[in-house]
């Protein structure tokens, strides 16, 4: 790993944006990766309107979306569908992919 590199949370990214100063003529080269669960996601959620938050009945349905960015050209994300019973979480299917 690189000394210089720096890792944030979601909570410290808008704050280091507001402090850091990037010299203009520096090449720059960033990797920004997150994740974030959807607990009971709304009813009119993309994902919803495609009829696929099927989860066994007394489960309750999680979305789980996880992407990266690679400098300025290169990304994705992807959307899990995932069932959770109260005790034990189980991935159903993807409901969304997508590159960039």
């Amino acid at each position: 790993m690189d000394e210089s590199a720096v890792f944030l949370t979601h909570e410290e990214l808008p704050r280091w944006s507001a402090i850091y100063d990037h010299p203009p003529d520096a090449f720059w080269w960033f990797t920004f990766q997150w994740w974030n669960v959807v607990d009971a996601p709304a009813a009119d959620a993309r994902w919803s309107t495609c009829g696929k938050l099927a989860v066994p009945e007394g489960h309750d349905p999680w979305i789980v979306v996880s992407g990266w960015m690679v400098g300025s050209l290169f990304g994705g994300q992807v959307a899990d569908l995932w069932s959770w019973d109260g005790e034990h979480a189980h991935r159903v299917e993807r409901v969304e992919e997508s590159l960039c």
